[in-house]
């Protein structure tokens, strides 16, 4: 009622006006920071609104100039219009929230200092890569210098590869790579072929029981026990076979977990619980976000309508590169 009232018009579900001049969105919305993304709550949908303005002709007011507060828009005729945000923006938003400082996605390598960032465990260094740009975190000054020497020449798309890591730097241990993968609603293909019963959370005895049995390193790999929504199972014989949920993460996202018994793979088991918890995900207006490094795990997100963005890696270097130091600054 609001937005009628304000004059507000939903865009997203009709062609746009004659004189509607659409080119340079992505590259104005590429732009958008956490600030601003975080300002609109990433909810789902971000609708398109038109602002009533002075009589004028139709012109693009989005491109390269859009500054960190700016709202990306343009104008209809004597309307202005705030499109909605893409969805590899809104990826990059959350990503950079985790950061711990303030930083950018950017086509080449900038390794910022920051011994807060949650992109990996501390005193790691973590990287990752959305659609073409990049963001990079170390733990000390140190670690920035060496890091910023051995990939500031790198391709962006390449620095989270594990051969072109190990060629310029030290690595003691790392954590992926894996890849990001993330969800808009009209992309969503639901699977309803099997029956599934929502439990109240990852805590219920019947659960716990499955979770009891399941393979350590599966267990681990799934994130399973660290969901924060319902769980959605599939029973078999009276027993759970496959489970389901998400993680609630900062800026309205919901990062999937899913773990199907070894011996009932390959039968649609994982693809039909982690369809309704991402519908729950969507129907709360939450980002799907799906994190994965095995193929099949890879394959059920696609089927489901995921839209694999980018890749992640968390690296800790050798003694040799990393001091341990970190910056009291950070």
């Amino acid at each position: 009622m609001a937005d009628a009232q304000q004059g507000r018009v939903d865009l997203n579900h009709g062609p746009l006006p004659s004189g509607c001049r659409c080119s340079g969105f992505d590259s104005g919305l590429a732009a958008v920071t956490w600030a601003y993304a975080y300002r609109r709550s990433l909810a789902y949908p971000a609708p398109s609104c038109v602002y009533p303005r002075g009589p004028q002709r139709s012109r693009a007011v989005v491109g390269p100039s859009l500054g960190p507060w700016a709202e990306p828009r343009f104008s209809i005729g004597d309307h202005e219009v705030v499109p909605p945000i893409t969805l590899t923006a809104r990826a990059r938003a959350v990503w950079e929230s985790l950061a711990g400082v303030q930083v950018a996605f950017a086509p080449v390598v900038r390794v910022a200092v920051s011994s807060r960032s949650a992109l990996c465990p501390p005193g790691w260094a973590g990287l990752v890569v959305i659609d073409g740009a990049a963001i990079v975190t170390a733990p000390d000054r140190d670690v920035t210098q060496v890091m910023q020497e051995a990939l500031g020449t790198v391709p962006v798309a390449t620095v989270t590869d594990v051969e072109v890591l190990a060629s310029k730097l030290e690595i003691a241990d790392m954590l992926g790579p894996a890849t990001l993968a993330h969800l808009d609603r009209e992309d969503f293909r639901p699977q309803h072929a099997l029956a599934v019963i929502e439990l109240p959370d990852v805590r219920h005895p019947e659960l716990r029981r499955f979770l009891s049995r399941a393979d350590a390193e599966d267990l681990g790999e799934s994130g399973i026990e660290q969901i924060t929504s319902p769980a959605f199972v599939i029973r078999e014989h009276a027993e759970i076979t496959a489970v389901a949920g998400y993680r609630d993460w900062p800026g309205q996202v919901a990062h999937l977990s899913v773990l199907t018994a070894r011996h009932a793979r390959g039968r649609g088991l994982a693809c039909a619980t982690a369809s309704a918890a991402v519908s729950l995900a969507l129907g709360e207006n939450k980002l799907p976000q799906w994190r994965a490094r095995p193929e099949a795990s890879r394959r059920i997100a696609r089927r489901l309508g995921f839209r694999e963005l980018g890749s992640q890696v968390s690296i800790r270097l050798g003694n040799r590169q990393s001091t341990g130091r970190q910056d009291p600054s950070c």
